[in-house]
């Protein structure tokens, strides 16, 4: 698996996209493992609202977390979307785990405010990578755990 050991400047959808396909697919992924990028898109979140952008964004707690699996036992995703809620809009997408396998970044928000999202899905599939394979060459400067190199 090539993995990134310093992350990019500037993240875009394409190249956190590319990363998830190359890393993971959605039999990889839990019901927890969507919590825990409602809980990275929450502190990123959070950021920029502290950053006063002019307005602010909240996870969207009228539509939760929708998860659909394609076994209850397993719970192996099959498509889950992730909502959020503004000072001037209710209810858009933050992320969407397309039934087709197309992963939705909030295609509505431009620059800047695509970036909490890009951080968030970022740091989520960092870490995310680092608990399904128990990698130790992820990069330390964001998301990361412990000191880094590539083998």
């Amino acid at each position: 698996m090539n993995l990134p050991t310093k992350r990019p400047q500037h993240l875009t959808r394409s190249y956190v996209r590319s990363l998830f396909d190359a890393c993971l697919t959605y039999q990889d992924l839990t019901f927890s493992d969507i919590q825990r990028l409602r809980l990275c898109l929450a502190c990123e979140l959070a950021d920029f609202n502290e950053a006063d952008m002019g307005f602010e964004m909240y996870l969207a707690y009228a539509s939760p977390c929708e998860c659909i699996f394609t076994d209850a036992s397993t719970q192996k995703l099959k498509q889950a979307y992730i909502r959020v809620d503004g000072s001037y809009f209710k209810d858009r997408e933050a992320f969407s785990f397309n039934r087709n396998g197309l992963v939705g970044i909030a295609g509505w928000a431009g620059d800047p405010i695509s970036k909490p999202f890009l951080d968030a899905f970022y740091r989520w599939l960092v870490g995310t990578i680092e608990i399904k394979f128990s990698l130790t060459q992820l990069d330390s400067t964001f998301g990361g755990t412990n000191d880094r190199v590539n083998d």
